[in-house]
């Protein structure tokens, strides 16, 4: 006899795929009620992207109502430019489909970057001053200062949930650009220090130290 109250299993995640196709830009419909629009530093950097990379990720429609849900700048840049898109066609119900385009983005927007496990990936790329290189850049910075204000000071600033470090006390914010961000990286972590801003201080007092000009 079965024992009784036996947890049942899941429902097994439907597969909602059902083609795939490549279709001129042109001919691909906007969702009406697509909330997001992309600023002109947006549409540059992805314009350099899919100029360096090509295409590494289909756009997505929904077989039921021709909508796009997903790939809109990307679709936009393609049209300016007569190319065709590989699309993923998914079928779903116009509810879900409202759902679908209202999560995509705040979804993906929920992951943090380690800042010290950006800066090895970024590290074996060849950055520049264009508009997808400064995007990187400024990312790895912002991931950066996020893990240096992610405690809490003595008037009880909180920047950030993250993991705590040791209050220093003192807190600056600095945001510049930095065109060697691999460079960067490195040096911080060649101090030793565990704490991003007492590497900075590091390598502030040994420069000075080099130059007779360290105040004891």
């Amino acid at each position: 006899m079965p024992p009784k109250n036996k947890p049942s299993k899941a429902a097994k995640w439907a597969n909602r795929i059902v083609g795939h196709a490549e279709v001129p830009a042109t001919e691909i419909m906007a969702h009406p009620l697509n909330p997001r629009y992309h600023p002109e530093t947006q549409h540059a950097a992805m314009g350099e992207a899919l100029t360096r990379l090509g295409w590494i990720q289909e756009v997505i429609i929904n077989k039921k109502t021709g909508r796009m849900l997903d790939g809109h700048l990307r679709v936009k840049i393609a049209a300016e430019r007569g190319e065709t898109v590989p699309v993923v066609y998914v079928d779903l119900t116009e509810a879900e489909e409202r759902l679908a385009l209202a999560s995509f983005d705040p979804l993906g927007g929920l992951a943090m970057d380690d800042p010290e496990m950006l800066g090895d990936l970024l590290s074996g790329i060849d950055l520049g001053d264009s508009a997808l290189d400064t995007l990187l850049s400024t990312k790895a910075q912002d991931a950066a200062l996020a893990r240096i204000f992610d405690g809490e000071d003595e008037t009880g600033f909180k920047a950030s949930e993250g993991p705590r470090l040791p209050n220093m006390g003192q807190n600056i914010a600095i945001v510049i650009p930095i065109a060697n961000l691999g460079l960067f990286e490195k040096t911080i972590r060649a101090t030793g220090e565990p704490n991003r801003g007492k590497a900075v201080e590091e390598i502030c007092r040994t420069y000075m130290d080099s130059r007779g000009e360290l105040e004891v």
